[in-house]
């Protein structure tokens, strides 16, 4: 049996009374009241509870036709517009500001220039790097019958890793 489509792509109107008059669904009920539970919502009248899933039913019911709604489509593009402005404009005064520290620091350097006996850091030598420490590596083999040794020969295979303590009772 196929089911009838709510909403029609390119249907602006959204008849309201229609869904004011449906009862509510299984998931529309459990929503509702896991809302009430897990937020911890206490009611002064059982009216206003019966308002509040009404108003939860009817939310879950027109999500979907409102995201199709023209209106809506309106608002994003308009939200994205200000979102790409605010972008741009955060983007300008960053570049603003890696300027002013690139001048800052090309002043700083000109100062330090002219002064006599000192050398700027864009004049300056590197400096040699710090001795290493700890213990110097292994050095290779010196000949191929020394690399055979630590080697297996051609096609032979290695025998495989103990799997138990030396020592210890195998179970196989």
């Amino acid at each position: 049996m196929a089911r009838e489509r709510k909403y029609t792509p390119g249907e602006d109107e959204i008849d309201f009374d229609a869904y004011a008059e449906k009862a509510p669904t299984s998931l529309q009920e459990h929503f509702a009241e896991w809302l009430i539970d897990n937020m911890q919502i206490e009611f002064p009248t059982q009216k206003a509870e019966a308002i509040f899933k009404n108003a939860v039913r009817l939310a879950v019911a027109l999500r979907i036709p409102y995201q199709r709604s023209a209106e809506n489509k309106e608002r994003e593009a308009d939200e994205q517009a200000a979102n790409a402005d605010a972008r741009k404009e955060a983007q300008a005064a960053s570049a603003e500001k890696k300027a002013a520290r690139a001048a800052a620091k090309g002043e700083e350097e000109e100062v330090r220039a002219a002064r006599p006996g000192r050398k700027s850091k864009a004049v300056a030598e590197p400096e040699p790097a710090p001795a290493k420490r700890g213990r110097p590596a292994r050095k290779a083999p010196a000949s191929k019958a020394a690399a055979a040794t630590t080697a297996p020969a051609t096609g032979e295979r290695r025998r495989p890793a103990r799997r138990t303590r030396p020592g210890a009772e195998s179970k196989f």
